[in-house]
């Protein structure tokens, strides 16, 4: 890697992450009726195999200090593909979903992104096997990896806010973010039924957690 090594690298397969970026061939839109599934491949995410993402996100978290997140320049300059020129435009669709309040956490500003919070939003998205996704989502649960960690544990500190997310990314987040690009024309659900659906996220959870305990 060309900048300090502060951040977590992508634990993957024999893959040369730090290679040329290509783009994998984009989805053929018309064919696909749900709004929410169109708007998800609409993005540039599933062009992009996700060891290559996994270390372009951590090269961009390094050059904006390692910090715990990144912005759409830093992405820009390591996304730099066609899929992902939407980048440099910081009103396309893609930036505002990135820069949405799906993809922050506390103290961060209005340009930052939320580095953890878009590899689990890589995870759900890139292309990648599922030995690549289940290696990236423990590397995220267990701080410094195979390296340091062995196993997960039901009480490990980042299982809580990581599953709600995942969950929210499947759910909420997507309808919001249909919304917002115009793919729909008005909320599918009420508040009230995203609270509903969202509270029942913490039984799922209990299922969630039973193969780990």
């Amino acid at each position: 890697m060309g900048a300090d090594q502060c951040c977590s690298e992508s634990h993957q397969s024999n893959l040369a992450v730090d290679g040329p970026l290509s783009d994998l061939p984009a989805s053929n839109l018309n064919s696909i009726d749900d709004p929410f599934i169109k708007f998800e491949a609409s993005l540039p995410f599933n062009r992009t195999l996700l060891p290559m993402m996994m270390h372009r996100i951590t090269e961009a978290e390094n050059k904006c200090g390692c910090k715990g997140f990144v912005t759409l320049a830093a992405l820009r300059n390591q996304l730099n593909t066609p899929a992902w020129c939407e980048l440099a435009d910081p009103v396309s669709i893609l930036s505002q979903t990135l820069l949405s309040q799906a993809f922050k956490s506390p103290n961060l500003a209005k340009d930052q992104i939320d580095s953890k919070w878009l590899r689990v939003w890589s995870i759900l998205h890139c292309s990648g096997s599922v030995t690549d996704k289940s290696n990236e989502l423990f590397c995220i649960l267990q701080d410094g990896g195979f390296e340091k960690h062995e196993l997960i544990t039901a009480g490990d500190k980042d299982l809580d806010p990581v599953w709600h997310k995942i969950c929210e990314f499947a759910t909420s987040a997507v309808f919001e973010f249909t919304l917002s690009a115009g793919m729909v024309t008005s909320a599918v659900y009420t508040e009230d039924e995203i609270g509903s659906l969202l509270n029942y996220v913490e039984y799922l959870k209990e299922d969630w957690l039973q193969p780990i305990y």
